[in-house]
């Protein structure tokens, strides 16, 4: 007798969302439910929608397609001018933002001279490890921290101290080759570090990615984690201001 073939959890995931969309025709307000699901899908359910305009070109491009394909199924619903508008001017109101955003960009780059504050993910690709620690010392000070580059040995697993208001967070920076990722060392280090120095928070920064193992012991033990992705990120958001003011150390 042959045994049935067991779903996988992709499958799971996909039959789930057409059943969705499926019941949306019937009952418009779950698509509520089956946007949510959508963002989820694409991996666009994240915290940092406020730093939306340092993503990632392609993820930019997700949220476009899933804001006008969730627009193009409600105007199946209503007769509402504004939506049916809008439905068949999309693509001329984003080349239009487009044109309007490269123009400013054009404008910016040859009337406005401005210099990196930072360098970038290149020359941080670059360094080696005590060079790195203390750049994301300069970053975080410039995102508005008291940052604290401990020494070299001795430092128990934590890298940098940060400071702001009442937070007291441990830094565990890894710099490492292309195609090297991050394992569960660094969150154990950076564990044992946050205990010696009393920090109430724990980050671990890499210029490459992290590996599964070393996601899953930093959602167990309440890390966080900043890969190479988050790092340009933070450093775009640096190099965007024209002057960003230096922390203070807190009283």
């Amino acid at each position: 007798m042959r045994r049935k073939k067991q779903l996988t959890a992709s499958e799971l995931k996909i039959g789930l969302y057409m059943f969705l969309i499926l019941a949306a025709i019937e009952y418009p307000w779950l698509l509520i439910f089956v946007f949510i699901y959508t963002l989820g899908l694409l991996g666009l359910l994240r915290t940092d929608w406020n730093k939306f305009r340092y993503w990632r070109l392609k993820d930019k491009l997700k949220v476009a397609a899933v804001v006008y394909f969730g627009i193009l199924f409600l105007s199946g619903f209503t007769e509402n001018g504004v939506i049916t508008l809008v439905v068949s001017n999309f693509f001329v109101i984003i080349l239009l933002g487009i044109t309007i955003y490269g123009g400013i960009k054009i404008i910016k780059f040859f009337f406005i001279k401005h210099s990196p504050i930072i360098e970038g993910i290149a020359e941080v690709d670059n360094m080696d490890g005590i060079e790195f620690e203390h750049y994301l010392g300069k970053v975080y000070n410039k995102l508005g921290y008291y940052a604290e580059v401990t020494k070299p040995t001795g430092d128990f697993g934590a890298d940098l101290i940060l400071k702001r208001g009442k937070d007291k967070i441990a830094v565990q920076a890894k710099c490492n080759g292309e195609g090297n990722n991050v394992g569960v060392d660094a969150i154990n280090e950076v564990l044992g570090g946050a205990g010696v120095h009393g920090a109430n928070k724990k980050i671990v920064v890499t210029n490459r990615y992290f590996t599964k193992n070393a996601k899953i012991s930093a959602t167990a033990n309440n890390v966080k984690l900043v890969n190479r992705d988050n790092l340009i990120m933070m450093i775009k958001e640096v190099n965007s201001q024209k002057t960003v003011p230096n922390s203070v150390e807190p009283i």
